[in-house]
């Protein structure tokens, strides 16, 4: 596993702290060069105090109270997957401005994206996981996400398209999809789940696709997606009672990597979608944090479209357009 990119973390003033105790500083694998407050203890604690659940502060941190004037600060950490890239890479960038420490976590490299959080100003440390596998994510947890701040929240970004009809997939391409797009996010927060409880709770935002809400050209992909979120909503269900809440994002035609393919068929879908363009990386981020923030604190087991009006309208937006067109 490639070892942790830890990164300088900004100054971060919660409204009512005092300045000069609330003063950034970076946080190694050891705790080292962690700033401290008048008696000497760190501002930066790995952990919630015993007997001590956190207050919420702004939406990326955690205070705690350690005595007389004297605060704790903890940047809420989030573990984002398919981080090297597209909306993976937009959500570290979007979720690091907020004050979150984010693990940029991915099979391909993440360098880039923690480069980016770092030249914003932010915090991020780069993670090797393959989501499809269990001991991947075990090794993720192993590596301490405590050090970084208090472990809060997961996104769980990764996926990959195969646009295979039923009849041309293979079993071992049905099997790839599903090992990513569905096995992943499910052990995600199987083995996350425990360690937000731990905590008092958290967040967690699966990102599915319009397909998840109609079918899709695309039979792997489709039933992932579906599956995504019938996860999620499960999820939502079983986690309440220990303070998680999990919510799905579903986007539509979005300007990444992932996005772009065949012309005709881009042309085609935008011809369906009323706001007439494709959305963009930061316009899924920013929905992404506020599902995260405490702002949507009774917000659970909900489906949220970013697409720009496509699954609303249906097919009915596209035959009054024609039938404009003749008129």
């Amino acid at each position: 596993m490639r070892s942790s990119l830890a990164a300088r973390r900004p100054a971060l003033t919660p409204s009512g702290a005092d300045p000069s105790i609330a003063t950034g500083a970076r946080l190694g694998s050891d705790g080292d060069d962690a700033a401290a407050a008048p008696d000497g203890r760190p501002l930066y604690l790995p952990v919630t105090l015993p007997g001590e659940r956190a207050q919420p502060g702004p939406s990326s941190l955690d205070i705690h109270k350690l005595g007389g004037a004297s605060v704790s600060i903890q940047p809420r950490v989030v573990v984002v997957t398919g981080a090297a890239r597209g909306m993976g890479q937009a959500q570290c960038v979007e979720l690091a401005s907020r004050g979150y420490h984010v693990c940029a976590a991915d099979c391909l490299p993440v360098e880039d994206t923690v480069q980016s959080v770092r030249n914003a100003g932010g915090s991020a440390s780069g993670h090797d996981l393959d989501v499809g596998l269990e001991a991947s994510w075990q090794a993720l947890i192993e590596c301490g996400l405590h050090q970084f701040g208090r472990p809060y929240g997961l996104v769980n970004n990764a996926g990959i398209n195969d646009r295979a009809s039923i009849a041309a997939e293979t079993m071992e391409g049905w099997s790839r999809v599903l090992a990513v797009n569905l096995t992943g996010p499910f052990l995600g927060i199987r083995v996350l789940a425990p360690v937000l409880r731990s905590v008092g709770g958290g967040a967690i935002v699966n990102i599915a696709s319009s397909s998840a809400l109609t079918g899709y050209r695309g039979a792997a992909y489709t039933a992932s997606k579906w599956g995504l979120r019938g996860l999620g909503k499960t999820a939502a269900a079983e986690f309440a009672p220990w303070g998680i809440r999990v919510n799905t994002i579903n986007p539509g035609l979005i300007d990444t990597p992932m996005g772009q393919g065949d012309p005709a068929f881009i042309a085609s879908h935008l011809r369906r979608v009323p706001m007439a363009r494709a959305g963009n990386a930061r316009e899924v981020s920013a929905v992404v944090a506020f599902l995260l923030s405490d702002e949507a604190s009774y917000v659970t087991g909900a489906d949220l479209s970013v697409d720009g009006g496509f699954i609303s309208s249906g097919n009915f937006w596209r035959i009054v357009a024609d039938s404009d067109a003749f008129a």
